[in-house]
């Protein structure tokens, strides 16, 4: 399913873009999965792909860029435009989402959002994601967003144009399963 959301919401944009070269910002990106993806199900599209991830993630995968045509960083300069960025289960973990979301608005044509814990609270809430598997059990900070309140701050400046609930991911949040929720969204003045 994630496969599908994925190329879905790419190919709409691509399809947009009518460029041969994209440049694409992958937030959270990790090994560079959606780029492997893309590139094995669109091989006549250029595909720019940088990975924003934490320092030593990107340093460790650094050692792989050559091979893979994959970049990695862990900083952006002022000059990075991607085409297309994405947040793939990577917008809850950040330390400032907001001010995050709102440069990738400023900054992309589209934003792929992708596995967002959104729930019917009037407030965002910061709580703490527990993760158990016997042996072992995880926990990090995660954001919890108000769908009401997320999207009326996308809806400031950008337009929803595919919105898709996740069937077979969910996270247990005050004793309800939340599906992730999907978005394809565009930024206004840039859509034409």
């Amino acid at each position: 399913e994630r496969e599908i959301v994925f190329l879905t919401f790419l190919m709409t944009a691509l399809a947009d873009l009518k460029k041969d070269k994209v440049f694409i910002l992958d937030i959270g990106g990790g090994n560079g999965y959606f780029a492997h993806v893309a590139r094995k199900m669109l091989p006549h599209i250029q595909l720019d792909w940088l990975i924003l991830e934490s320092e030593g993630c990107a340093n460790a995968y650094k050692q792989f860029e050559s091979v893979s045509n994959i970049r990695w960083t862990h900083e952006l300069g002022n000059e990075t435009t991607p085409d297309i960025t994405i947040f793939s289960c990577s917008l809850q973990y950040l330390e400032k989402p907001f001010e995050v979301l709102d440069h990738a608005i400023a900054i992309s044509r589209w934003l792929l959002l992708m596995r967002l814990p959104l729930t019917d609270e009037q407030i965002n809430q910061v709580t703490v994601q527990k993760v158990h598997y016997e042996p072992h059990h995880f926990s990090w900070p995660c954001w919890f967003f108000s769908k009401e309140q997320f999207l009326s701050r996308i809806n400031m400046s950008a337009t929803r144009r595919i919105n898709y609930k996740c069937l077979d991911e969910s996270v247990l949040y005050k004793s309800q399963t939340i599906r992730f929720e999907n978005y394809l969204i565009s930024r206004d003045n840039y859509f034409a």
